[in-house]
């Protein structure tokens, strides 16, 4: 592995050989092109956007689902014919079956 001074010099050594001339002027049409498409936001590269919506409705559905089945528990509570009946059949076999 190089040492950080060989590399630092290699470094030096290429900026040497770099041209002095500065590069040429963008042309005025590119540099339009290029400002409107920054100024447009578009998020082209951005591909965690797609899974971040696909998150999101996830996590939606999700609560709704978990809503649902505390409505349907909680109406099954409710309903206590059902449980009494549950609770003496329950209580009878425990007290014939050995």
């Amino acid at each position: 592995m190089k040492s950080r001074d060989e590399m630092l010099r290699q470094l030096f050594a290429a900026a040497k050989a770099a041209p002095a001339e500065a590069p040429e002027a963008m042309s005025s049409h590119l540099q339009t092109r290029v400002l409107a498409h920054w100024r447009a936001g578009v998020p082209g590269a951005d591909s965690w956007a797609g899974l971040a919506a696909v998150l999101r409705g996830a996590l939606f559905c999700g609560g709704v689902a978990m809503v649902l089945c505390v409505a349907w528990s909680y109406s099954e509570l409710t309903d206590v014919s059902d449980n009494d009946v549950a609770i003496a059949n329950y209580e009878l076999r425990a007290d014939l079956m050995p």
